[in-house]
């Protein structure tokens, strides 16, 4: 318990000390770019996380729960196909489509920048691919290391790129910072590996996608349907208040809603590294290290839940200017669902982890509807952008609430 919770400090650390870097440089960005430049890089990375879903169809994640080193090979060598493929497709279709992907999105950059989307993919994914093979070894100090230096890569390119008015200076930071924790990640890869993955045949791979084609049939969607449910705010505000609006949420979602998902994501590598090998061994109390969890996350972030609910907008005043005030203000009307989600967030992947996925895309199916509901029908009524964050922030804690329950239930039947 000890140590799943040391490596938790370790992997948060390096996240954390990346996104303190990305802290650091966020008031030189908010002048260096417009509301609108951050509107259109929360539209990019948004169908960036859309598409990551289909990239190698989850067979990344069943390296956690490979048998043996043939079959982790066997595994890592199909991920990298898949992704290849669906990195090529999409850079087709994009020759057909990108003026209009432009125009529907009110997306204020050139069409051929579009381009970076399927270069931001490949690494993105591919780093995700890697971390996986780095979490099955549990070298989670390999992970911290990258975690840091994808940060520090996004926040030297941005800030430089801004400075001399290089307009998708944004866009292009961010598939840079892709790209160096790809590379970085990549010397887990020891020599046994590449000897296994010199064995690697058709027969092989087809052996492997059979016995775990669960991942692409439920997994896969449920993670589809994740994504998209995380990515809809900024589309559905860009479709309906335009890309100002946008680009106040999406900085309040760059200091704030990433950094906490990824050091969400940082304990969320461990938690699954845990309890996927007790479930194996079938010993060890799970719903010990899922309850002891949420306790300290929750005390984690309740001190800067109570400084957020009363000072956001002066706060944002002061760091980033007198402009992005109204980010502060989306910020306060947030608050409850950012200290749930950073609470449930590293957990929600459990019922994957036992291999319920049925009932994980039962979860994300009932989440998309809500969220989807929440977001549409304000606008429609002609509300205003605040309470619309009410109803989108509302209909977030309810489905956090639902997958508790759920993950509860089959915890107790595993142990």
């Amino acid at each position: 318990m000890n140590k799943m919770f040391r490596n938790i400090l370790l992997l948060a650390s390096g996240t954390a000390a990346g996104q303190l870097i990305l802290f650091a440089v966020a008031p030189i960005l908010t002048r260096l770019y417009q509301p609108e430049d951050f509107g259109t890089l929360a539209i990019f990375t948004s169908l960036l996380s859309i598409f990551i879903t289909v990239a190698a169809f989850r067979y990344d994640f069943a390296m956690l729960v490979s048998k043996n080193h043939k079959e982790l090979m066997n595994l890592l060598v199909l991920s990298f196909l898949l992704l290849s493929s669906i990195t090529l497709i999409i850079s087709i279709t994009l020759y057909f489509t990108k003026d209009y992907v432009i125009e529907v999105f009110s997306m204020n950059i050139k069409s051929a920048f579009l381009y970076l989307l399927p270069l931001s993919l490949f690494g993105l994914a591919g780093y995700g691919i890697l971390n996986k093979l780095a979490i099955k070894k549990q070298n989670y100090k390999v992970i911290a290391k990258t975690k840091f230096t994808q940060s520090l890569a996004v926040g030297i390119a941005q800030t430089l790129l801004g400075a001399f008015f290089i307009k998708p200076g944004l866009i292009i930071g961010d598939v840079i910072g892709r790209f160096s924790g790809m590379l970085k990640i990549s010397s887990i890869i020891t020599i046994d590996d590449k000897k296994e993955m010199k064995k690697v045949s058709w027969k092989s791979l087809k052996e492997v996608m059979i016995r775990y084609k669960s991942y692409p049939l439920y997994s896969t969607t449920s993670n589809l349907l994740n994504n998209v449910t995380l990515q809809m705010p900024p589309l559905i505000l860009a479709l309906f208040f335009g890309d100002l609006i946008v680009g106040f949420y999406a900085l309040l979602s760059r200091v704030v809603g990433i950094p906490m998902r990824f050091i969400g994501a940082s304990v969320s590598e461990v938690y699954l590294g845990e309890i996927t090998k007790r479930s194996k061994r079938e010993t060890g109390s799970i719903k010990e290290i899922f309850h002891k969890l949420i306790l300290r996350l929750f005390l984690l972030a309740i001190v800067p839940f109570i400084i957020v609910v009363l000072f956001a907008p002066q706060i944002f005043s002061i760091i980033f200017g007198s402009q992005w005030v109204e980010a502060g203000e989306y910020l306060r009307i947030l608050s409850v669902l950012y200290l749930v989600q950073f609470v449930m967030f590293p957990l929600s992947q459990t019922l994957e982890a036992l291999e319920k996925q049925k009932i994980q895309l039962f979860w994300q199916v009932t989440r998309f509807i809500l969220v989807f509901i929440s977001l549409i029908l304000p606008p429609i009524f002609n509300l205003s952008i605040e309470l619309t964050l009410v109803c989108y922030s509302t209909a977030v804690v309810i489905s956090y609430i639902i997958i508790y329950v759920l993950m509860l239930n089959q915890i107790g039947k595993e142990v």
